[in-house]
């Protein structure tokens, strides 16, 4: 299967509405949505939410600091 940039962002248009989970192809419904990205995840996939990636707010408090 090929995926190009369209379709990510299209997914992830979806993902932010709060119709599906933000892991590409995840057909699970979503239950929690990321304060930095703005995605909607699923219970398997809320631990995305944690990764560095997603630390907008740590990120954010840290650039204030400096």
């Amino acid at each position: 299967m090929e995926i190009d940039r369209c379709d990510v962002e299209a997914w992830a248009a979806k993902s932010r509405k709060g119709e599906i989970c933000g892991i590409l192809s995840c057909p699970n419904k979503p239950t929690i949505k990321c304060k930095h990205c703005f995605n909607m995840y699923c219970y398997e996939h809320k631990w995305v939410i944690e990764t560095p990636a997603h630390q907008g707010n740590v990120l954010m408090r840290e650039a204030k600091a400096l």
